[in-house]
């Protein structure tokens, strides 16, 4: 599988997508600024953030820079906007219409951006309850909001996180591909019969790891267009001192983490990681000199053990 630090792929309305992306959380203060330096300088174009991790006007900061093209950051190269890729996500505490445009035209200011390139429902559920209808009326009401913005142009993509295939099939179910978009006066919709949305989500960001391969959700997304993003890709460092792992390692001549990452884009997903460290921010773009073979490819998702390291979303209906 041929891939470089500059593979894309493409999302189903055409927009291109990097396959490798820099994730932000738990990224602060002056951090930010060195770790997104970093990572731009070792080709990373695929930036990630999101409400929750309370870094947006620090990145906002960064990027003002980056495309005034400061010569004070020490990049390698000139980089404008359209050359990077950048994602934020909703908060739960802001999951309804009127709460995701609030939200959403906030982010935006604070990014100093004037667009995204992709924005996404970080959680199935408007809290950690399990409220079937306060749930399932937050969300829809949410993503009626990013339908909005995606046809203003505010977001070239839209998509949700931590979805699994019931709460995508609820919106299947809900899909009128057909209609017309209405402002409905910043009141929240009524789920009901008359109620539909007109896009399916372009992305699904979720936890994936040797751990955690999420077959059915894989190939549910596969199957409807949907980019499958992972993120975790190392299990928090779970898996780093695997002996299996540690081995396929030692046989590429590379590292733990290498090996899993470069799994994971050869699955065919799109993968977050993130660090704050230059070493390792640099150390987990060199994945591009290998290839991991199909037998041991598949040893390495055998490692599943339907484990998550971060949250689940099971209990959310």
């Amino acid at each position: 599988m041929s891939l470089s630090i500059y593979s894309t792929t493409t999302i189903k309305n055409g927009n291109k997508m990097p396959v490798l992306g820099f994730g932000t959380y738990c990224i602060e203060g002056n951090d930010v600024e060195n770790s997104i330096v970093t990572a731009l300088n070792a080709g990373y174009r695929h930036i990630d953030t999101a409400y929750f991790y309370d870094n947006e006007e620090e990145i906002g900061e960064v990027l003002e820079k980056v495309f005034n093209n400061d010569e004070s950051l020490n990049l390698n190269e000139e980089i404008k906007r359209s050359d990077l890729f950048i994602t934020s996500k909703l908060w739960l505490n802001s999951m309804s219409y009127k709460g995701c445009k609030k939200s959403f035209n906030k982010q935006l200011k604070s990014l100093k951006l004037d667009y995204l390139d992709l924005y996404l429902l970080h959680f199935p559920g408007c809290s950690s309850s399990n409220n079937v209808k306060k749930n399932r009326t937050a969300r829809l009401n949410a993503w009626k909001a990013l339908e909005e913005f995606y046809e203003e142009g505010k977001v070239k993509s839209i998509g949700v996180s931590n979805f699994l295939v019931n709460h995508l099939e609820e919106m299947r179910n809900y899909l009128d591909e057909d209609m017309e978009l209405s402002n409905n006066n910043n009141r929240e919709f009524e789920i009901d019969d008359d109620f539909h949305i007109k896009y399916f989500p372009h992305v699904n960001q979720v936890e994936c790891h040797p751990l955690l391969t999420q077959e059915d959700l894989f190939n549910y997304c596969k199957e409807n267009q949907i980019i499958f993003q992972s993120y975790s890709p190392l299990a928090k460092g779970e898996l780093i001192n695997d002996d299996q792992i540690s081995e396929f390692a030692n046989k590429y001549s590379k590292s733990s983490a290498q090996v899993l990452i470069r799994w994971s884009l050869q699955r065919g997903s799109v993968c977050l990681v993130k660090s704050s460290n230059p070493n390792r921010i640099n150390s987990n773009a060199d994945i591009y000199d290998f290839t991991i073979s199909d037998e041991d490819m598949d040893a390495i998702t055998d490692l599943n053990k339907n484990w998550h390291c971060t949250w689940s979303s099971d209990h959310i209906m």
